[in-house]
């Protein structure tokens, strides 16, 4: 009988020792990691990761998948991207996102034996300070000063128009640029009338020509940032940009703040004239005062001081994130 049972065994045995000498190798996952979000838009969103190693085969296909729900994978997920097949770090996009909604991210990498998944990424879809922020086709970087988010660069949106032309209240954004050249608006910014600016509402704090989630800061917050930043003899110089690439000498400029502010200077109220690029920043308000329209100037000294006008001057404009 103990005959038989050896016997009998001895066919099991050969099947493991030849599972066990197999020239397969074993599978070694592709090793992935999320970098984190580099810039977004109220509907999509840049994704940072690396693809580290390939594993114990090549690379089939990568990429990030997301959802909404947690633990998300090849098997649960709401949108995924397949990118090229490339050792180091790459970006993915992700769409079709929400506003204020929570995702979670993955990114993964499959050879021929299986699929690996580096950490998940959970964020809100918010804008987060000192990412960078994509309107209208542009790229805008952001600073966090005191609590306040500013975008760190002027707008420049919407189409050009002549210094002696008019814009008008419909459906396309209108500018101006400093002598009527669009390299100007390239480097400083798009010029705007107040009513413009405003999108013909006159509510403080409208988003106005800023994208969602953004508005026309009004003179509060633009004096929290003065005040802030040492006062009106003192804040100017904390918020322009260095140097005399742009700001003429001399320019008693700090930049401490991160604001870098540019010399976009104005365009005069009726007339098709330019004045003090290179010289002075102009800031409209969204605070209406009667008859007159509140800004803030930086001149190429060190102040930087509240002024009322009429609002038929075209200045440079920032956003400021909603709170």
């Amino acid at each position: 009988m103990k005959r038989l049972i050896y016997y009998a065994l001895i066919p099991i045995v050969v099947i493991l020792l030849t599972m066990c000498s197999s020239d397969d190798p074993p599978f070694i996952a592709p090793e992935v990691e999320i970098k984190g979000i580099t810039y977004l838009t109220s509907t999509s969103a840049e994704c940072e990761w690396e693809l580290i190693k390939s594993g114990s085969s090549d690379v089939t296909a990568c990429g990030i998948c997301w959802n909404t729900t947690g633990n998300p994978s090849l098997d649960n997920y709401e949108r995924k991207t397949t990118d090229n097949v490339e050792i180091g770090v790459l970006k993915s996009t992700l769409s079709s996102l929400a506003l204020e909604e929570t995702y979670f991210v993955v990114a993964y990498a499959t050879n021929e034996r299986g699929t690996g998944y580096g950490d998940i990424l959970s964020y809100d879809h918010a804008y987060e300070c000192g990412l960078s922020i994509e309107y209208s086709g542009k790229i805008y970087e952001t600073v966090e000063i005191d609590n306040q988010c500013w975008f760190k660069e002027n707008l420049n949106i919407g189409t050009r128009i002549e210094g002696s032309d008019y814009p008008s209240n419909n459906t396309t954004i209108e500018k101006y640029c400093y002598n009527n050249y669009e390299t100007n608006c390239g480097i400083y910014g798009g010029l705007y009338k107040w009513d413009e600016m405003m999108q013909y509402v006159t509510t403080e704090g409208t988003q106005g020509i800023c994208p969602g989630g953004w508005h026309v800061p009004t003179s509060n917050e633009w004096q929290l940032l003065v005040n802030n930043l040492g006062g009106i003899y003192n804040a100017g110089k904390k918020l322009k940009m260095t140097g005399t690439q742009y700001w003429q000498a001399p320019n008693s400029a700090t930049n401490e703040s991160g604001f870098s502010a540019l010399p976009g200077g104005y365009k005069l109220s009726h007339s098709n004239y330019y004045e003090e690029k290179n010289e002075s920043a102009y800031f409209y308000t969204s605070s209406p005062d009667w008859d007159e329209w509140r800004f803030i100037s930086l001149s190429s000294g060190s102040s930087s001081v509240y002024t009322n006008t009429t609002s038929l001057a075209a200045f440079s404009v920032r956003c400021i994130k909603d709170q």
